[in-house]
């Protein structure tokens, strides 16, 4: 049931620490200029879609102004995502590495802990 899907991730915005979640469907058609966003996990569409695939959410925000920050951000989220891909398949410990990596540069970004 896609009309559940906003609150959802409301809920789970709470779950991730995370102040905007999108799924799937909403990443695919943004215009992403202006803003940064990283894979953040795999949710079924809906309590009683078992049958139906999962699908992955992303946290969206604005990216940085300052060329450098913003580009140390995209470094961190493209090391996120490979992160993903990595948990994805099987591989944790290269998958636990790439977070550590990301993790660090964004406190590095931020100053608060990811």
């Amino acid at each position: 049931d896609e009309t559940s899907m906003p609150g959802r991730l409301e809920e789970l915005n709470k779950t991730y620490g995370t102040q905007l979640l999108v799924s799937e469907s909403t990443h695919s058609e943004m215009e992403i200029e202006g803003f940064v966003s990283r894979p953040i996990d795999f949710i079924r569409p809906s309590e009683s879609a078992q049958e139906r695939e999962s699908q992955q959410i992303f946290e969206v925000w604005k990216s940085n102004k300052k060329p450098f920050k913003a580009s140390l951000e995209e470094k961190a989220t493209d090391i996120y995502a490979e992160g993903m891909q990595h948990y994805r398949h099987g591989r944790f410990s290269e998958a636990k590495d790439c977070f550590t990596t990301a993790g660090k540069a964004m406190h590095k970004l931020t100053g608060t802990q990811d």
